[in-house]
């Protein structure tokens, strides 16, 4: 018989983020005992699933202080996703049915991946009302999610999505599906830009991975990024040093 992990509830998708982050960082306990798994560096959590009562991302959270990212990313990232054409096309049926007042229709996306080096990890969107919830909601599929630096991005791209369809103002709430979700213990540590990671929020005796996490920080602490040989490692060392360049990129910012 298979274990599944319960369904995590939030109020935001910011909440979600840190949630998430602060589950993985100091209960993997938890994580291996519903059907995850610890190997090597990743820990790894597979059928989660996490309601989101509004998508909702700080607007003065920096990418660019955490996890050294520029403009760009935000905009490979839509790129990559969003066929502006079939999402209109999503967009006019969408409001077609809320001019009806229609009180329950499900009306579907399937997110583009038009990058040769994309790795599909938005599958779908389906936009939906059901008497019973007040606001529209939105139920996201993803194939896999690295939850540090790119699930960040995700629920914003899914929030800027939401306010696309509906209009910017809107209160819609989102169910998400995670076949599988992960971190790294070299990738953990930036969390600690945004929070500092504490020792005595650890749950459990098992410290396996948290432990990888502390060394994995220490290395990003001490190591100078222009001699390290991995892009993404140096770019992990820049932003816990606080040596990254150019200025804040806000999710405020951050639109289509």
């Amino acid at each position: 018989m298979f274990k599944t992990h319960k369904t995590l509830s939030f109020l935001t998708s910011q909440e979600a983020w840190e949630g998430l982050n602060e589950l993985f960082i100091y209960d993997e306990g938890s994580i291996v005992r519903r059907n995850g798994t610890r190997t090597g560096n990743q820990l790894i959590a597979y059928d989660t699933f996490v309601n989101i009562s509004k998508l909702w991302m700080d607007p003065a959270l920096d990418f660019n202080k955490l996890f050294n990212y520029k403009k760009n990313k935000w905009v490979t990232l839509v790129n990559n996703y969003v066929d502006r054409n079939y999402l209109d096309l999503v967009k006019m049926d969408v409001r077609t049915r809320e001019a009806k007042k229609d009180n329950t229709y499900n009306v579907s996306y399937q997110f583009s991946n038009q990058h040769n080096h994309g790795k599909g990890c938005l599958l779908s969107i389906t936009f939906t009302r059901r008497p019973y919830f007040p606001d529209p909601l939105l139920i996201v599929h993803l194939r896999s999610s690295e939850i540090v630096k790119r699930l960040g991005l995700d629920f914003l791209l899914v929030q800027r999505i939401a306010e696309y369809v509906y209009g910017d103002g809107v209160n819609a709430g989102a169910k998400f599906y995670f076949p599988n979700m992960y971190t790294m213990s070299e990738v953990s540590p930036l969390y600690g830009i945004h929070k500092p990671i504490d020792k005595d929020q650890v749950k459990g005796l098992d410290q396996l991975f948290f432990n990888k996490i502390l060394k994995s920080l220490a290395v990003l602490q001490t190591s100078d990024p222009e001699t390290m040989k991995f892009h993404m490692f140096a770019r992990s060392a820049r932003a816990v040093q606080g040596k990254v360049t150019g200025g804040p990129l806000l999710a405020g910012s951050l639109r289509f």
